[in-house]
């Protein structure tokens, strides 16, 4: 019987300490709205293989560039440095209406060298996403 099966799930979940009505209530509110990600996101991971330490230059919210939208994640914004031989990563999404993430540019210097890195990515409402 379906649910007599439902009862004891609800029963041996209750007895177990979850909280059914706040489980239920965040599957319901993720349903209804998502994840709380905009739109268009981009979730960017840098591998750094050059033997030395990146440190973060400048990192302007890509709708501050020209031709540019979007708005660094709050939850994972571009670390100041990367440490060699490790990875890391940022996130940047959509900010408005009909929006995407267009010319979101990182800035890192190789600390030794002083050579600097442009990263550029894109993920704009309509079109197809790159990155450079």
């Amino acid at each position: 019987n379906h649910m007599a099966f439902k009862e004891a799930a609800i029963a041996f979940a209750t007895e177990q300490g979850v909280d059914i009505g706040n489980t239920l209530a965040a599957r319901l509110k993720k349903n209804l709205f998502g994840d709380g990600r905009a739109t268009r996101s981009i979730d960017v991971i840098v591998v750094n293989k050059l033997g030395n330490d990146l440190r973060l230059v400048k990192a302007p919210q890509p709708k501050e560039n020209s031709d540019g939208s979007g708005v660094w994640s709050s939850s994972i914004l571009p670390p100041s440095d990367i440490k060699a031989n490790t990875q890391e990563g940022y996130g940047c999404e959509s900010h408005g209406f009909m929006t995407g993430v267009t010319v979101a540019k990182v800035w890192y210097k190789d600390v030794k060298t002083g050579k600097q890195y442009v990263l550029t990515t894109s993920n704009p409402y309509s079109g197809s996403n790159h990155s450079e």
